[in-house]
């Protein structure tokens, strides 16, 4: 089976097959259905394949050409709760999230907590950014970029600090993502997790970050994937994947035909940041992630990591069920 996911940059394809595709664009009043479901099929082929010519092409500008009635219009159901850590300082916590339903996107932000030391709350800048991420998303009436969304939003934004980053949007039947940092997200289909998104790191517990610091949204990795009907999408801050496995959060999505509807997201995601909680006041553990790869680092970190825990739960549902 192949892979899902492949970086916007790395998709190529034939000449000959776009000039296909090109025709079929350039004479969509009059479609040829047949031409069109072969050049649409085989633009998978390759995309799958990654043959590498000189020429590219968007899948997303493919979702917009194709024949709409032979593709599902899908959107993104989600809900989403937010756990920050007891702080008497800061209350709100470092992290920050927004669910945009009119426009499919999510964002998260993790303010980066030591600049505590400097007298700085980095949570007004994660909010800030969060806050600039979606009137960046309100003011496009196209297709949304999260790159272009994290680039307009952090030059807009003027608070101290810093923070990870991480916008995902679903444009016809593929996510797109940005992200800065060690935030993270996973597509599950059937029960089982068919894509991760990496962290951005230094150094152990030291992630990419924008802000007043020395990233800015060109470092941001850039992911692609396919989905359909019936993916779930859990994304969250490292306050999550610190102190959690994705087997865990397998075990506590229910991925009942109530989610069609938008139903019993809330409560899986509350399950899961509950038990993250959890994970995270634990002491002694060598087994969660957080004392996984604190050992992978040379160090002897044991247990969860105490810190702020953000989840969104989203369900990529028919848009025409509604």
């Amino acid at each position: 089976m192949n892979e899902p996911i492949i970086s916007t940059s790395d998709i190529h394809y034939s000449q000959d097959l776009l000039n296909s595709f090109k025709n079929i664009i350039d004479n969509k009043n009059e479609p040829n259905q047949q031409l069109q479901e072969k050049v649409f099929i085989e633009l998978f082929k390759e995309y799958n394949n990654t043959i590498n010519t000189t020429q590219q092409i968007n899948l997303s500008s493919c979702n917009s050409y194709y024949n709409q009635e032979n593709v599902k219009s899908l959107q993104l159901k989600a809900a989403s709760i937010y756990l920050p850590k007891d702080d008497e300082e800061k209350p709100r916590g470092d992290d920050a999230h927004f669910i945009c339903a009119e426009k499919n996107t999510i964002g998260i932000a993790d303010g980066v907590g030591g600049w505590i030391k400097r007298g700085v709350d980095a949570g007004v800048y994660a909010r800030e950014l969060m806050a600039n991420s979606m009137i960046t998303i309100l003011d496009q009436d196209n297709y949304l970029d999260p790159k272009n969304i994290l680039e307009k939003a952090y030059s807009m934004t003027k608070a101290k600090g810093s923070s990870t980053a991480c916008i995902i949007t679903l444009c016809g039947n593929s996510l797109h993502a940005a992200n800065v940092g060690d935030s993270r997200f996973l597509v599950i289909r059937d029960g089982s997790v068919i894509f991760k998104s990496e962290i951005q790191q230094r150094r152990f517990n030291v992630p990419y970050q924008l802000g007043n610091c020395r990233d800015d949204p060109s470092v941001a990795q850039e992911y692609q994937v396919l989905v359909q009907e019936g993916d779930i999408v859990v994304a969250g801050t490292d306050g999550l994947f610190d102190n959690m496995h994705d087997t865990e959060i397998l075990g506590l999505l229910r991925g009942d035909n109530n989610m069609k509807n938008g139903g019993g997201l809330e409560e899986d995601a509350c399950r899961i940041a509950n038990l993250a909680l959890y994970n995270s006041f634990d002491r002694y553990s060598k087994t969660t992630p957080f004392a996984v790869e604190s050992r992978k680092a040379g160090l002897k970190n044991r247990g969860g990591k105490i810190d702020d825990i953000t989840v969104v739960v989203a369900y990529i549902g028919d848009k025409r069920e509604d």
